[in-house]
């Protein structure tokens, strides 16, 4: 329990490993007959993530107030999160590509 409390997401590691941490950790715990409910297991891995992502743990958070949270859904919203910011990036990226391309074939023509 004591790694499980104590899991956080390091900058630069992906969400899928640390799902990946996270489950292999609660699957210990659940093998030793301790049971985790689903809200629990949200709410822990919620609290896992580093404060970069407090906006989006807090509206969540606020959006459960009338229902339980879900495992799953938290899975998938941090999921799709991550997929969102790195087609931001990679599109931010593309974007300097294409100027740095055009601004070379101006000097070509001098």
């Amino acid at each position: 329990m004591k790694k499980l409390y104590n899991l956080k997401m390091k900058e630069g590691t992906s969400v899928t490993e640390h799902l990946n941490a996270f489950n292999i950790i609660t699957n210990q715990i659940s093998s030793v007959k301790i049971i985790l409910y689903d809200e629990i297991r949200a709410i822990l891995l919620m609290c896992s993530m580093p404060e970069n992502w407090e906006n989006l743990i807090i509206a969540m958070s606020t959006s459960a107030t009338t229902r339980a949270l879900k495992f799953d859904d938290v899975n998938s919203t941090l999921m799709n999160e991550e997929l969102q910011c790195k087609s931001i990036v990679e599109n931010q990226g593309g974007e300097a590509i294409a100027l740095a391309d055009h601004g070379r074939r101006m000097d070509r023509g001098r």
